[in-house]
């Protein structure tokens, strides 16, 4: 139980590294047509991925972030954790919410929240095996 919580603070930790970039980089209010919002995804991940991969904290790797037509994903490793020894299910329904608030409620995802179809996060285990992916868009913050 205790690799559990440690695992969401370091997930919480990631979230919060991750607005930090965002409100740094982040200066629209209206409406982008598709193409400029394509370009600003792209490169967007290219900043990203210059100092990527990296350890966030001590539970958690930031691999890559890729643009992906009209979304945004990123990829992380939970490097304390293995698929076939932990309830991913559990897991990510302590993580999801906390996510989700964060993307709803933060000034840094607003140009996800107003520009992109997608803002995706795929949690991988220590292994790279596939655990999970959050996906939100903007509709995802009107309950």
């Amino acid at each position: 139980m205790k690799l559990k919580q440690v695992v969401i603070a370091g997930c919480v930790v990631a979230l919060l590294a991750l607005t930090v970039y965002l409100l740094e980089s982040t200066e629209t209010s209206t409406r982008l047509p598709e193409h400029k919002v394509r370009l600003e995804l792209t490169e967007r991940a290219g900043e990203f991925n210059r100092t990527l991969p990296r350890l966030l904290d001590e539970h958690t790797k930031f691999q890559y972030a890729e643009a992906d037509h009209l979304g945004m994903r990123f990829v992380y490793s939970l490097i304390q954790v293995e698929r076939l020894s932990h309830d991913v299910d559990a897991l990510r329904e302590q993580i999801e919410p906390q996510i989700k608030q964060q993307y709803c409620q933060s000034e840094a995802f607003e140009f996800y929240r107003k520009h992109v179809r997608f803002f995706e996060i795929v949690y991988r285990d220590q292994n790279d095996q596939f655990l999970f992916t959050l996906r939100f868009d903007g509709t995802n913050c009107s309950d």
